[in-house]
């Protein structure tokens, strides 16, 4: 009976810390205009947008929607144009930013969860 409990204990202990880094996930940073086009990875420590070249006016992020997951994009464009587009069941959010927090935003995947899940039941 005290393995259980302590097993319960554990597998809770886990779920908050995975809630945790998903809730603190999301960066409040912007990226400089000239490294845009890298991935999304949540580790950009510009503070500002700064447009290098004549032909780009601002950063734009796209949020890929997918089922299960979401991927976030992030480049240079010129006439960047907020914009929603769905295809079938994939939907592109298209954010424009000349400031902070271009990257904001969460990357959750369904594979992570379900990786995560499989490790708590292997304990119960």
């Amino acid at each position: 009976m005290q393995e259980y409990i302590l097993q319960t204990f554990f597998v809770v202990f886990l779920i908050n810390i995975f809630l945790y880094q998903q809730l603190h996930a999301q960066p409040t940073s912007c990226v400089t205009c000239m490294n845009c086009q890298d991935v999304y990875d949540g580790t950009d420590g510009n503070s500002t947008c700064s447009f290098t070249t004549s032909d780009t006016d601002s950063c734009e992020k796209i949020r890929i929607h997918t089922s299960g997951e979401v991927l976030v994009s992030k480049g240079c464009s010129q006439g960047c144009r907020e914009q929603t587009i769905l295809t079938g069941t994939v939907r592109f959010d298209i954010a424009c930013c000349k400031t902070d927090n271009c990257n904001q935003g969460i990357i959750f995947t369904s594979q992570s969860f379900l990786l995560f899940i499989s490790f708590i039941f292997t304990f119960i």
